[in-house]
């Protein structure tokens, strides 16, 4: 018996993708980089980057201890804040 899966994308005439996996050191390489940016200066590593605004959503995350000295909010809803990133050089 067919897959449901393949039967519906057949009716409606929709092409199947295959699905892709990462490499587990692809994703290790990644969360090894996340806990690097967690643990150190949050403006420090923003300031090696073009970065021009912050958003932060409260709601998805809550526990975020951001230091608001190169941040300027600009605008809010709600829990949803833009913050003008203002780098330490300028």
């Amino acid at each position: 018996m067919k897959n449901v899966g393949n039967r519906a994308s057949n009716i409606f005439g929709l092409k199947t993708e295959p699905e892709v996996y990462l490499p587990e050191d692809a994703v290790q390489k990644v969360l090894s980089r996340a806990k690097e940016l967690q643990s150190s200066d949050f403006i420090r590593e923003l300031n090696q980057y073009k970065v021009d605004y912050l958003i932060w959503d409260k709601n998805k995350n809550p526990d975020w201890k951001i230091n608001f000295n190169n941040l300027n909010p600009v605008f809010q809803n709600g829990n949803l804040i833009i913050f003008k990133f203002i780098p330490p050089n300028s």
